[in-house]
């Protein structure tokens, strides 16, 4: 059976190598958490934007301005 481990095992000694893989992995993990985090922030301040937008558009056409819904902005930054 092959075994494939990183590139790094052959330059480096092995627990040294150990503690880089660990650092590049919680590295990679907190990457991607904060584009979770960044992408549910965007998309919710992109929803309130879109709503601003609209209300103003209706408030110069003379059409009914409702009120901006925060629970939808919320809703987007959970799911976004």
């Amino acid at each position: 059976m092959i075994v494939l481990r990183p590139i790094i095992y052959y330059y480096v000694e092995a627990p040294l190598a150990a503690v880089i893989y660990v650092c590049l992995v919680q590295y990679l993990q907190v990457l991607v958490f904060f584009f979770y985090i960044f992408s549910g922030i965007l998309s919710a301040l992109g929803n309130l934007l879109s709503q601003i937008l609209e209300a103003r558009k209706n408030a110069r056409n003379g059409g009914p301005v409702t009120e901006i819904d925060t629970a939808g902005a919320a809703r987007y930054a959970i799911y976004g």
